[in-house]
């Protein structure tokens, strides 16, 4: 029987490392050379040729296991399938949480409170995961009124 295996994206990823990463088996299948590299901070390169079923096979069944290479996977490693508890693969792989996450966020070209908040929580979380610390860009929101009905009733006035 094969066992089921969801799919998290990177949001969702991102949520968990920050609030729970005890819950995670976070690990990097591309190969110790460039998981060393580039990968997402507190994930574990998978060790190369045989090591590698052992490996994930032997991890604490406790945790999700969270695999990803530089795309989305499309077939897990077979030590994934001995693994005890619930295996996931990251949507869009290294390259789409380095997209949200690790690459600076670019500034909102429209201000909108919802825009404006978005770029601040990915601006966080690029901070959080990259360590790199910018001066927040001041954004500024503009607020627009519908025009005359937020307006002032005129005092006094006529002839």
């Amino acid at each position: 029987a094969e066992m089921p295996v969801e799919r998290i994206g990177p949001s969702t990823l991102a949520a968990q490392l920050v609030s729970a990463p005890e819950g995670l088996w976070l690990v990097d299948v591309r190969g110790e050379g460039v998981a060393a590299k580039d990968r997402i901070p507190g994930a574990i390169a998978l060790p190369g040729g045989a090591k590698a079923d052992d490996f994930l096979a032997q991890q604490a069944p406790g945790r999700t296991l969270v695999l990803y290479g530089q795309k989305e996977l499309t077939a897990i490693p077979d030590g994934a399938r001995k693994f005890g508890g619930k295996v996931a693969v990251l949507q869009g792989g290294y390259e789409g949480f380095q997209a949200a996450y690790l690459l600076k966020p670019a500034t909102p070209t429209e201000a909108t409170p919802v825009l404006v908040a978005e770029y601040r929580l990915k601006n966080a979380l690029y901070q959080r995961f990259t360590g790199v610390r910018s001066a927040p860009e001041s954004v500024k929101v503009d607020i627009k009124t519908s025009a005359g009905a937020a307006a002032a009733p005129k005092k006094g006035g006529g002839c």
